[in-house]
């Protein structure tokens, strides 16, 4: 009988798949605050587009080092688009959107005096040399909306190569990837608001809407792993009692869904608590899956 295909993947893709999604949620969170906000909310936009770059360079250094050493030195052979290999279009998207999201918009934002970037040294000298940039705020909004579709490609299309896999915890439903664009918006989400709170800007209207928007995609995030779950059927029981159930039931579930919504309900000065416990919880969903597949 054949036997279906094993994949050896460790904590390091997990880590890939986490820092792009939430790169991609960050900036599509930021961009809605744009569409959608009336000018109140623009301190997500920028933090949106700041968070981009160094998320989507923590994903392309933890795919480099996810390689075998004898494979490093030609990672640039993933660099040539090969439209059937699911490898070259995920490092093309994530490229893709690593210039747009993470490249061009926060230059824009930066040449027009927005406080992005506030822990580069010379980021005044920076904003000065990109003065070509100043007063483009209609190419900004046009890739921001560009980016906004490239950053939902990069929040699931990971989830959608697992899915395509003969392994029968991730192809056993067509819920996987809608569990990894929840799980995405809410490291987004979570990562924001984290930087908010680490900047002293607790209690203003960016923090006060990202704290109620989190809040939903919490649950939400959690009834679709539910609905995964359900959908998939007896080989769900590979998280639910196997040897991954604790991290599952523990990590996941206790650490990044029920903590944050008792401490968010119960301990209104716990916010960077449950904020944390969100990311870590968003973290061994992705390992889980990876590993328990």
């Amino acid at each position: 009988m054949e036997m279906a295909p094993t994949y050896y993947w460790n904590w390091l893709l997990a880590l890939e798949m986490f820092s792009g999604g939430m790169a991609g949620a960050a900036f599509f969170i930021g961009a809605m605050a744009e569409f959608f906000g009336h000018g109140r909310l623009r301190r997500i936009t920028e933090l949106g587009s700041e968070m981009v770059l160094p998320l989507t360079a923590l994903s392309f250094l933890a795919l480099l080092l996810d390689l075998p050493l004898q494979r490093v030195f030609f990672f640039w052979r993933f660099l040539i688009f090969k439209p059937i290999s699911s490898m070259s279009q995920g490092v093309w998207l994530l490229i893709s959107f690593t210039l747009v999201a993470g490249v061009i918009v926060p230059a824009i934002l930066l040449a027009g005096g927005s406080p992005v970037f506030l822990y580069l040294k010379k980021r005044e000298e920076l904003g000065r040399s990109l003065s070509f940039l100043q007063g483009k705020e209609g190419l900004r909004k046009f890739l921001s909306f560009i980016g906004m579709l490239l950053g939902v490609g990069v929040m699931g299309y990971s989830g959608v190569v697992l899915a395509d896999k003969s392994v029968p915890l991730w192809s056993a439903s067509i819920f996987l990837p809608a569990t990894w664009v929840a799980a995405s918006f809410t490291s987004g989400l979570a990562a924001i608001r984290l930087i908010l709170i680490l900047r002293g800007e607790r209690g203003e209207a960016a923090e006060i809407a990202v704290s109620k928007a989190l809040k939903i995609s919490i649950f939400g995030m959690a009834a679709a792993i539910v609905v995964f779950l359900v959908a998939s059927g007896s080989h769900a029981g590979a998280l639910l009692w196997s040897g991954w159930a604790i991290l599952f039931w523990i990590g996941v579930v206790g650490v990044g869904i029920v903590a944050p919504v008792f401490l968010e309900a119960t301990r209104k000065e716990k916010e960077l608590t449950s904020t944390i416990l969100v990311l870590i919880g968003v973290f061994f969903y992705r390992l889980v899956i990876l590993y328990g597949g």
